[in-house]
């Protein structure tokens, strides 16, 4: 059976036994989960994009946007991933360990991983497109 489910201002404040806490702004900052609680912390900038996170274990998560507001990069643990866009396109993101290409279709709000690799390997896969421009995977 479900526990209680809680409500305030249209925000989900308690499901079962996960409480979360709010900004000023409606932007989620805390999340309790369990008993003892185990707490995930969020941070925002002053344009209300995620900054940061904090999970129960330690791990730490920091993110960077760009002028256009873009995520352009990801940080965990030391470990950052850099994303790459054409407009407001995702094209590619480069980790440590792996490097990914996205082939993107805006009219059908559709992207699509058309190349992974791994650090000092060569492309796993690839995704090309039939004469009917639908992705098919190699």
């Amino acid at each position: 059976r479900p526990g209680p489910t809680r409500m305030q201002g249209n925000r989900l404040r308690q499901r079962d036994d996960s409480h979360y806490d709010y900004d000023a702004f409606g932007n989620l900052i805390r999340e309790r989960r369990g008993t003892p609680a185990r707490v995930t912390d969020y941070r925002y900038d002053s344009q209300h994009r995620l900054i940061g996170v904090t999970t129960p274990d330690g791990t730490t998560a920091s993110y960077r946007y760009d002028a256009f507001g873009r995520r352009i990069g990801k940080t965990v643990d030391g470990q950052t991933t850099h994303f790459f866009w054409q407009g407001d396109q995702l094209v590619a993101e480069s980790g440590p360990k792996h490097y990914r290409s996205y082939l993107s279709n805006p009219a059908a709000f559709a992207r699509w991983p058309c190349s992974t690799a791994k650090a000092g390997s060569t492309p796993a896969r690839s995704t090309t497109s039939s004469t009917t421009s639908a992705p098919r995977r190699n």
